[in-house]
């Protein structure tokens, strides 16, 4: 992927409302200019820190290495530009190019038809370095992502591994519990006609989901119950 120093754009993604949580995280790891959106942060950094980032950053649920982003209204300007990434410097000659796409407000809302399009430019952008018309893809699988997002498509690969935010791959919720045990949350209070942030005390943010909740009364019962010694039936029978 050439130097560890080289400039790349990386982009971690976030579940909705955690994005300023991944954002501090970025910060305390030492990384700046960061751009927050809607489900993402984006940050300028190199190649040693997508490693870096895969391991420490706790809230984030991706790691996305940008390959390019440009305007596409149709297919052939999102066939172009795609096909201008030179992913022959990515991707080997056996790997598996494995591409997902969506679309949001925008003139190419056919996500199947986008995902077609860009294989069918990865592909010949390969053909560049390789030299031959038919790939195995029986490699380590890359998995490429078209974005579009109001005509700007953004296209990138997935650096991480199996996700860790469903219930099926993550029953215990750790992305969950670590976003609510971050000191950098905040909430915004009005006072005087301005909007003030002040850290959320740990006290409102309840206990952790994977705790069951109980009342007071229901512990107090439970402990009475514990506490009780248990007696055994007697029976008499009488003999004659």
């Amino acid at each position: 992927m050439g130097s560890d120093k080289a400039a790349r754009t990386l982009i971690a993604t976030a579940a909705f409302g955690l994005e300023s949580v991944v954002a501090s995280e970025l910060h305390r790891l030492g990384y700046g200019d960061l751009a927050t959106e809607n489900g993402k942060v984006t940050f300028p950094a190199t190649d040693a820190d997508i490693a870096r980032c895969n391991i420490n950053l706790r809230c984030a649920d991706r790691v996305l290495l940008q390959m390019g982003q440009f305007r596409a209204t149709d297919f052939e300007e999102l066939f172009q530009g795609v096909r201008a990434i030179p992913w022959e410097g990515l991707i080997p000659e056996n790997g598996v190019m494995h591409v997902t796409g969506k679309s949001v407000r925008s003139k190419l809302f056919s996500v199947p038809d986008c995902q077609s399009i860009a294989k069918k430019a990865v592909v010949e952008a390969m053909k560049r370095r390789y030299r031959t018309e038919k790939f195995p893809e029986n490699g380590p699988v890359y998995r490429i992502e078209v974005a579009l997002l109001k005509d700007v498509a953004t296209i990138s690969v997935d650096t991480s591994g199996p996700g860790c935010t469903s219930a099926a791959t993550d029953p215990t919720g750790e992305r969950r519990r670590s976003a609510r045990r971050s000191p950098r949350r905040w909430c915004s209070s009005r006072a005087g006609g301005r909007t003030r942030s002040s850290p959320i005390p740990s006290a409102a943010r309840g206990p952790s989901p994977s705790r069951p909740r109980s009342s007071g009364a229901t512990s107090r019962r439970a402990s009475t119950a514990r506490s009780r010694p248990r007696t055994g039936r007697i029976f008499r029978g009488s003999s004659g």
